[in-house]
């Protein structure tokens, strides 16, 4: 069985955010560029003795331990070697794991004892020491400053029309000079428009004229009060009521 790999150890300041709660990493930003660690054979060959020799000592349990251990990483050697000879991708990171936990494990135990024990037993190096601050994390919108401009120009603009199309609305006169404007033109000549309710024929079904200059003026209104009378009558009615209605636009003044 052969297989070889060889990693290197490289130590990042970084500057962690954590969560309170969970002490989950909610983001790390490097400082500065990352050294290279030494690491030696000998503290490795401790570990794994430990953990793949029995000692003198060594209850059932821990024979049991190594025995289960030793079974299983001769298992996953044999099999990737011998039974899936392509996939090495597994062994290699067997063993990356076998030289990283240690390292790891190792960290853990120093930061643990500096911090639990009132006395520095095992010191830990000026670089890893830390500030610890507390804050509260908050979702902030990042644009970029030309969108910020031109999203205040845009609704500076529509505020502008908005303003002046209020103080259009608010004047109360209608000029007469809006030719272009037919709706207003309509509105403004309401209150000059005269309405005659003319006399009815006698037989509804007699012959129709073709002028409506009909004689005797019952009564006249102004289309705004004619309205009035309509608003709650059916289209049917409405179409009744007004057969004997005409309407007398005023004349408009000369120029």
């Amino acid at each position: 069985m052969k297989a070889t790999v060889v990693i290197n150890a490289f130590k990042q300041n970084t500057t962690t955010i954590y969560d309170q709660r969970s002490l989950s990493i909610i983001d790390a930003q490097r400082n500065g560029e990352p050294k290279i660690i030494t690491l030696h054979a000998k503290q490795y060959l401790d570990i794994f003795r430990k953990v793949l020799v029995p000692g003198a000592n060594a209850t059932a349990m821990d024979n049991a331990a190594i025995a289960t251990f030793g079974f299983n990483l001769g298992w996953t050697h044999r099999t990737f070697t011998e039974v899936f000879p392509d996939n090495s991708n597994t062994i290699v990171l067997t063993l990356e794991n076998m030289l990283t936990i240690p390292l790891q494990f190792s960290i853990t135990a120093l930061q643990f004892a500096n911090y639990t024990y009132s006395l520095p037993v095992l010191p830990i190096p000026e670089d890893m020491h830390t500030v610890a601050r507390g804050g509260i994390t908050v979702q902030r919108l990042a644009i970029q400053p030309w969108t910020g401009y031109l999203f205040i120009a845009t609704q500076a603009v529509s505020f502008l029309f908005v303003v002046v199309g209020g103080a259009v609305l608010t004047r109360h006169i209608l000029r007469n000079d809006m030719k272009n404007l037919p709706e207003l033109a309509s509105l403004n000549m309401a209150g000059e428009t005269v309405c005659y309710q003319m006399q009815k024929p006698d037989s509804v079904c007699g012959p129709r004229r073709r002028n409506f200059d009909l004689p005797d003026k019952e009564r006249s209104e102004s289309l705004e009060s004619l309205a009035l009378e309509l608003r709650g009558m059916t289209s049917w009615q409405a179409a009744n009521k007004l057969r004997s209605w005409r309407v007398q636009v005023a004349a408009e003044p000369s120029q």
